[in-house]
């Protein structure tokens, strides 16, 4: 079964409403869509498509959705889908709810990842694949859904051990990744900054005590890479630091 949770794009009706309130705002979004603004579609379709403000009218749910998925609305081809899934349009159509949810989820969205999942696992509308199944659940949860549960599910019926333990884990793990680069750059670019303050000052400073100008350059060179070494070293030390105590929690 597929989440059937209403998320269309600007869908911000979220508190009840008196008929007067909702008369207006019906007005309002309908001039918006017959003048082509997609949110506007995408918000009457979801509207009419449930009975928290109107009583649905699925006549209506139908048009406005079917205009707004065609404009790549991904809250309404979502919305759609629902309505071929439990046949709101006259009948169930489990063909073209998975075509509209594929598409859904090849746009990103993690709620249309897991009902793809789902209509692969019970071979809704598309024949039953495990492993396909576990490619969306395991994206989902790694877009931030929590579908672990099912990942667990399906990793059991497969017979191998659960592939993501917590929600978000793939993501969290290239933020890391990103940092760690962002560090490493900002390290390398105080370390060049270090080291030419260095090669400036400290051959000089040599020279005037009355060392030889090569000497004084060649050492002064030789205290300069020590110290944006030891430097470097110490900014590596303090970025590992954090990623240790995570580690441990984990």
């Amino acid at each position: 079964m597929i989440n059937q949770e209403a998320d269309c794009k600007g869908c911000q009706y979220n508190r009840q409403y008196t008929p007067e309130e909702m008369a207006g705002i019906l007005e309002e979004m309908t001039s918006r869509a017959e003048k082509g603004d997609v949110e506007s579609m995408a918000v009457l379709g979801t509207i009419y498509s449930m009975d928290k403000w109107v009583h649905h009218d699925y006549e209506k749910a139908y048009k406005w959705l079917t205009l707004a998925a065609k404009k790549n609305d991904v809250g309404a081809i979502k919305e759609l889908a629902n309505g071929y899934y439990y046949g709101y349009y006259g009948k169930v159509d489990y063909g073209k709810c998975f075509k509209l949810i594929q598409k859904a989820a090849d746009m990103g969205d993690e709620i249309a990842m897991n009902n793809l999942a789902s209509l692969y696992e019970e071979g809704e509308g598309v024949e039953r694949n495990y492993k396909l199944a576990l490619k969306w659940y395991e994206r989902a949860a790694d877009a931030g859904y929590d579908c672990l549960e099912d990942i667990k599910k399906v990793c059991t019926i497969m017979g191998i051990e659960p592939t993501r333990k917590k929600v978000g884990e793939k993501k969290e793990k290239k933020e890391k990744k990103k940092d760690k680069y962002q560090m490493g750059c900002l390290g390398c670019i105080l370390a060049l900054v270090v080291f030419t303050l260095c090669m400036v000052s400290i051959p000089n400073l040599l020279i005037e005590k009355g060392m030889d100008s090569v000497v004084g350059y060649v050492l002064g060179f030789s205290i300069s890479f020590s110290l944006t070494r030891l430097l470097y070293r110490m900014l590596r030390w303090i970025d590992s630091i954090p990623s240790k105590k995570s580690d441990k929690k984990e």
